[in-house]
């Protein structure tokens, strides 16, 4: 009987282990998105800055330069970012995660992150500045989304989520 009781204490912690690690992963997860929009927001500043230089000057060198600039604001480590997001969504949420990867495709990572920010509670705007799309084309992605999970227009994609990541 006491080896029983000692087992049952041990698989406990074991799972209590699992289960902050897990907590862990996730809040690293969303402070990851968090910097990733504030990042967002800064170079949205600065190209705005450097556009008006842009247009304030006559320098055609000065011009060229700010519009290189601009450029690699846009790119500076996106992409490294975007896929730190993803590897931190499939830790954290590994079933889920792979229910999105056989259902939308491994290579829709597009539509696997919108998925990942939308369940974890990111507005429409947010998710906008995250995978720097306009409006029409997030709209068009939800569509395609809703679309290859069989969605009818009464059925809400954040709810949908919901449920299949419990």
């Amino acid at each position: 009987h006491e080896v029983l009781q000692l087992k049952a204490q041990r698989e406990r912690q074991q799972r209590e282990v699992i289960e902050s690690d897990l907590r862990n992963i996730r809040a690293d997860l969303k402070e990851s998105i968090n910097q990733l929009l504030l990042q967002e927001k800064r170079n949205a500043e600065l190209k705005e800055l450097l556009e008006e230089l842009r247009a304030a000057s006559k320098n055609a060198m000065v011009k060229t330069k700010t519009k290189i600039i601009q450029r690699k604001l846009g790119h500076f480590n996106r992409e490294d970012n975007l896929n730190e997001i993803r590897e931190k969504a499939q830790r954290a949420y590994p079933e889920f995660y792979r229910f999105l990867e056989d259902t939308l495709s491994k290579r829709s990572k597009t539509e696997i992150l919108y998925c990942v920010l939308l369940f974890s509670g990111y507005s429409h705007d947010d998710i906008l500045r995250t995978l720097q799309r306009s409006d029409k084309a997030i709209r068009s992605l939800r569509y395609r989304i809703r679309k290859k999970f069989g969605l009818d227009e009464n059925m809400d994609l954040e709810q949908y989520l919901n449920r299949k990541a419990a």
